[in-house]
Formats: structure tokens, sequence, C-alpha cells
């Protein structure tokens, strides 16, 4: 029998980042109606939460203006490297990242933040992923500039023949 050990939270004021972002992203993924129960569980007595109608969670508004303004980009992104930006990085810019562009602009502005992880496949294709930060455990500062970051670590579940469970990649 395959036993998966739970998925290891963060701890202090990470642990209320990682929980306040996985709530804004699953509203605006469409996947809060156990947030919006236990929400007005919360602000109603118990006896009259059955006068109450259903939870319902056809309106959105979160997820409506964060649509409406990732429509409104008129410029590619750009893709530089700080360290060397006379070096040619357009092999990276594909029609696949141009594609998962409005995809990632609705995160940043619905989380205000977002990375894209860019891997080069064994066969020599680029892949790319987006991160959103609440899977995001570190984030390695350059040393002269620590604001920017050069590494992060994520929490994903892998699929492994013989082997699932939480791994972090960096």
């Amino acid at each position: 029998m395959l036993t998966v050990k739970p998925e290891p939270q963060p701890s202090g004021d990470d642990a209320a980042r990682v929980a306040i972002t996985a709530r804004r992203r699953r509203i605006l993924s469409g996947d809060w109606k156990e947030d919006a129960r236990i929400y007005t569980a919360k602000h109603y007595a118990r006896e009259g939460l059955d006068y109450l109608p259903p939870v319902t969670i056809e309106r959105n508004p979160l997820k409506n203006l964060t649509g409406q303004l990732a429509t409104l980009y008129d410029v590619a992104p750009t893709v530089t490297i700080p360290s060397a930006p006379a070096q040619d990085v357009s092999a990276l810019v594909t029609p696949r990242l141009l594609a998962l562009w409005p995809q990632i602009l609705f995160m940043v502005i619905g989380l205000n933040e977002c990375a894209v992880r860019v891997d080069r496949l064994p066969d020599g294709r680029i892949a790319y992923r987006m991160v959103t930060p609440d899977v995001l455990r570190e984030v390695i500062p350059d040393d002269n500039e620590p604001d920017r970051p050069v590494a992060l670590r994520e929490l994903r579940w892998l699929r492994r023949p013989g082997r699932v469970g939480w791994a972090y990649e960096v």
C-alpha cells in the first residue's frame, strides 16, 4: 500500500499569506463554494442557517472584474535576463508562452503576483507552467538586489512511477 504524507504546511506569516492567496485563487477559479459556506456559517447563528437560501457562487465580482481587466493589455510580454540584458532570449518566447499570457495576466491582477516556470524538455522543446504564489514556499533574492528573485522554491504534487507525493522544486 502506498502511503502519502500530507502537504507540508508553512508557519507564521507565511501560513497566513498562503491561506489568503489560496482562497483568492479558488475564488478566481470558481471553486469557492466551501469558502462561501464557511463564511456564512461564521456570520449567522446555527439556528438561522436553515432559513437562508443555499450558498450560490454564480455571482463572482472578483473573477468578473479581473477577467475584464486582463483583456486590456495591448503589448506583448517582454522577456529579459537582468544579469545579461544583451543576451538573445528569443528562443524562450514561443507561441505557447504568448497563448498562456492572458491566463498569467489574469492571475497577476487577481493575486497581485504570479510566476512562470520555464523548463527545457528532454526533446529540446520549451515548456511553460504558471506558478501561483500560494505554492511558492521560498523566494531566494539576488545578493546585490534584494527585490529581484533569482530562484523560487515551489511545492508541487508529483507522480512518478512507484512514487507519489509532495516535493519541492527549485
